[in-house]
């Protein structure tokens, strides 16, 4: 993907929705708990996995549910399966934080298998629980505070 198409959401909160640059917090709540539609889901597939194809947006949610919200793009998916995506989605604004938005360097930590997390990817266990999502900021973390992860 080119660098170009990358920085096509240059806020980051565009993708769950929002407009503002710094939106209240009660406001990103609400997002997730109204559920995103496809357009959102997609916008996030581009901002986590730095990439813009289908294979993207099913690495995120089941092939099914993309089919079920073709069929009806009002629909939103559940609130849990929101929650899953903003975890994700909030383990990759702090992967572009620690990268200083290196598009490959972000993409390559989110998609590696790393031996601090049990061998799976950061965006794999980000998308598993908000706990997943908890343990990669805390690695984030210790890299920032120059630990060697």
């Amino acid at each position: 993907m080119s660098t170009h198409a990358f920085m096509n959401i240059e806020n980051p909160y565009r993708s769950l929705g929002l407009r503002s640059l710094n939106p209240r917090p009660i406001d990103i709540v609400k997002a997730v708990e109204t559920g995103f539609t496809l357009s959102n889901i997609k916008a996030i597939a581009r901002y986590c996995l730095l990439e813009d194809n289908s294979k993207s947006v099913e690495s995120l949610v089941s092939r099914s549910t993309v089919d079920r919200l073709k069929r009806a793009p009002t629909k939103r998916v559940s609130k849990e399966t929101s929650e899953n995506l903003y975890a994700a989605w909030k383990v990759a604004v702090e992967t572009r934080k620690i990268y200083a938005d290196d598009v490959e360097k972000s993409k390559y930590f989110l998609n590696k298998p790393h031996p601090m997390l049990d061998g799976k990817s950061p965006l794999q266990l980000a998308l598993s629980s908000s706990a997943g999502a908890d343990m990669v900021v805390d690695l984030l973390k210790r890299t920032r505070a120059g630990f060697a992860v």
